[in-house]
């Protein structure tokens, strides 16, 4: 089985494997021991924000736990409601890529199973055929939205996983009309995850 999606916390490693539990592994640079696992099933994206590891789970949620009392026996507790499908969490805010492509996001210390997701940049609009355009140099009226498959948020820069390319842009330029994405790497990620205390360095996942 392989692991999708890594967060890191401390000096582990935290993955989410086809059985959708979560598995991690306490590493140094030299040597990488064995995954274990650490919760029960229940997420299949996961972030960990100040304490708590968030995930993905039943009916698109978000669900947590407290990181350090994990174990293959606790709850995954529902924080959020339904509508996203991929996260991360930055400055005391959650981020998501909905189920419609647009990327949402609401506060994290407001967030309940019934606040509503707030629509942060659309997904299927002016920027989308913008970037398109830049991209691939041709001219199509209606070209497909792209499909974020994971995001991760640092220095205050978004970087979003979309047809195995990472692109990146300001948190700030969201709200624009014109898409500020820009490719940030060559093709061969499905997911991406930024060590916050190494903010140059990536661990992007092949799938």
């Amino acid at each position: 089985a392989g692991l999708g999606p890594i967060a890191k916390a401390g000096s582990c490693l935290y993955g989410v494997a086809d059985n959708n539990c979560v598995y991690k592994v306490e590493y140094d640079h030299e040597y990488l021991p064995r995954w274990e696992m650490a919760s029960r099933p229940g997420v299949f994206n996961i972030a960990i924000y100040e304490g708590f590891i968030y995930g993905v789970g039943a009916g698109q949620s978000v669900y947590r736990q407290e990181l350090s009392k994990m174990t293959c026996k606790t709850n995954w507790e529902r924080a959020s409601c339904e509508g996203v499908q991929c996260i991360a969490l930055y400055d005391g805010r959650i981020y998501g890529v909905g189920t419609d492509g647009h990327i949402v996001s609401q506060n994290l210390d407001t967030m309940t199973v019934e606040s509503p997701w707030q629509k942060d940049f659309p997904g299927d609009q002016r920027g989308w055929r913008s970037l398109y355009r830049r991209l691939f140099r041709v001219e199509t009226p209606e070209p497909q939205p792209m499909e974020i498959t994971s995001i991760d948020i640092v220095g205050g820069n978004i970087y979003a996983v979309s047809d195995r390319y990472v692109y990146m842009q300001t948190l700030t330029d969201l709200q624009a009309d014109e898409s500020a994405w820009v490719p940030a790497s060559a093709v061969g990620a499905g997911h991406i995850t930024i060590p916050k205390e190494q903010k140059h360095q990536h661990y992007a996942k092949k799938f």
